[in-house]
Parts: C-alpha cells; sequence; structure tokens
C-alpha cells in the first residue's frame, strides 16, 4: 500500500483514534509531516492498526540499522511495536520483545535466534526518540553515524567526482557507459568504482536542511 499524506492520514486519525488522543496524533504528525523517515512508519502505523488499536502514535524509536533496513519502536500510551523500514516503505512486525521475528530477518541483522535478539533489544525507556536520533550526528535519512559511509542510495551522499548528491548527479551513468544501473551485477560494479574513488562519509554539515525542512529526496 502506498505511503498517505500528511493530510490523508489527518482524516486517518479523526475516524480512527479515540477522541481523548486526536489532538496529540495530530500534534505528532505536525510534528514528522517532513520528515523522510518518520512519515513511512506513520503512514504504515494508522493504516494497518487500525482493527487492533485506537490509539495515537507517540513517538518513534529507533532500535537498529543494517544494510539498508532498519528496525524502529513505535510507542503508544500503552503499547510498544516493532516495525521494519527502507527508507521508502514500513511495515509493522508485532508487539516490541512479544512477536517473534521471522527466520530471514533474524538473520539479516545477525541473531542466531529471537531469544537473541529479545535478549539484545533494550527497554524502551533507553531509547532515543527519532528526532533526538538524528541530532546526535546521525543521517537523518539512512541513520549512520558521522564518518560513515551512507547507505548506498542514501539521498544525502555526496558524489566524489562533481560534489552534487550522488543518486541525482549523470556520474555513475557516465563512469559505467550505461544509460541505467538497474541490475545487481551493475550496481555492485558503481559500487566497486565508488570505494576505489574514495566514498565522502557523512558528516552534520552535508545537510543542514534535514530533517525538517522538508527537502524532496526522490526527486
Amino acid at each position: 500500500m502506498p505511503n498517505k499524506t500528511a493530510e490523508e492520514l489527518a482524516l486517518f486519525i479523526d475516524y480512527a483514534v479515540r477522541r481523548e488522543e486526536i489532538a496529540l496524533a495530530k500534534a505528532f504528525l505536525a510534528e514528522h509531516k517532513d520528515d523522510q523517515q518518520a512519515m513511512p512508519l506513520i503512514s504504515e502505523f494508522y493504516t494497518n492498526l487500525l482493527e487492533v488499536s485506537d490509539e495515537a502514535l507517540l513517538a518513534i524509536k529507533p532500535l537498529q540499522e543494517r544494510r539498508g533496513l532498519a528496525l524502529f519502536v513505535l510507542q503508544t500510551a500503552s503499547r510498544h511495536y516493532l516495525a521494519i523500514s527502507d527508507g521508502a516503505e514500513a511495515r509493522i512486525l508485532g508487539e516490541y520483545q512479544v512477536e517473534e521475528l521471522p527466520a530471514e530477518l533474524l538473520a539479516h541483522f545477525g541473531f542466531k535466534d529471537n531469544a537473541a535478539f529479545v535478549a539484545d533489544c533494550p527497554k524502551t525507556t533507553k531509547l532515543s526518540d527519532l528526532r533526538s536520533f538524528t541530532r546526535e550526528g546521525r543521517c537523518p535519512v539512512c541513520g549512520v553515524g558521522e564518518s560513515e559511509p551512507h547507505i548506498l542510495g542514501c539521498p544525502v551522499e555526496i558524489c566524489p567526482w562533481c560534489d552534487g548528491q550522488l543518486i541525482h548527479c549523470n556520474c555513475r551513468f557516465e563512469l559505467m557507459g550505461v544509460d541505467e544501473i538497474e541490475d545487481e551485477a551493475r550496481l555492485q560494479a558503481f559500487e566497486d568504482i565508488l570505494e576505489a574513488k574514495g566514498r565522502i562519509p557523512f558528516s552534520r554539515e552535508q545537510s543542514p536542511a534535514y530533517p525538517s525542512a522538508g527537502h524532496d529526496s526522490q526527486g
């Protein structure tokens, strides 16, 4: 299901959230409506939990990130849900530390089984909220820390050849001699060329407009 706009989600909130929490739900939505990490998660929460929850979403807390996928805890007044997102789409996996993760996701995040995952996950009170997380020297889109390379495809990454946005400049096509890079082999070949050139790691100065200025990174 495509992500909903802030206006569409406001209508969902009017219909689905208990009356006494509507103002809280809309305030949280307004605060994060330009946040590219938050909006897919908010959209997933309100479009797919309508039948099981009428509570407002009050907090989004990053949990773990690995190879382009990130886990988040979505918090209401009484429950905590585990969600996964690739930055463009999100999916709720169940209640945090209650539902078991699928084996393929456990393997992706480096856990041998669900018990190991639960043992490694802190209480939600020890997790930073999304805004604090991005202010703590992390890329607001892909979540890497300062001096770390971006997840390939992150719109904040700077091209080392032209100093433009790597996902929007033409350098990758010119270097590869192609009009598009759509298969895994070509993508890996470009990543090898990029690594050889020297990727520009994340720094706070790269994206002063994030996370609240509503910059459209999808182009």
